[in-house]
């Protein structure tokens, strides 16, 4: 029953995104959209995910290079 839940504010979310994008037209929304998530984006991703894929695709690099691709 959460997961139900979860899944229909995640969908109602996605769904007012699309809108948004709708009523604005394609540069406004694209502009819009792509500050908002420049700003979120550092705290939904999980920086040890992040780690893991890096190390997978490159093995071990030095942590300035890790820091400036993050």
């Amino acid at each position: 029953m959460i997961r139900f839940f979860k899944y229909f504010l995640e969908s109602i979310f996605i769904y007012t995104f699309f809108l948004i994008a709708k009523i604005l037209g394609l540069n406004i929304s694209r502009k819009l959209f792509s500050l908002i998530f420049f700003k979120i984006g550092p705290f939904i991703k999980s920086k040890k995910i992040i780690e893991e894929n890096l190390f997978r695709a490159f093995g071990d690099i030095d942590d300035n290079h890790k820091i400036n691709i993050i």
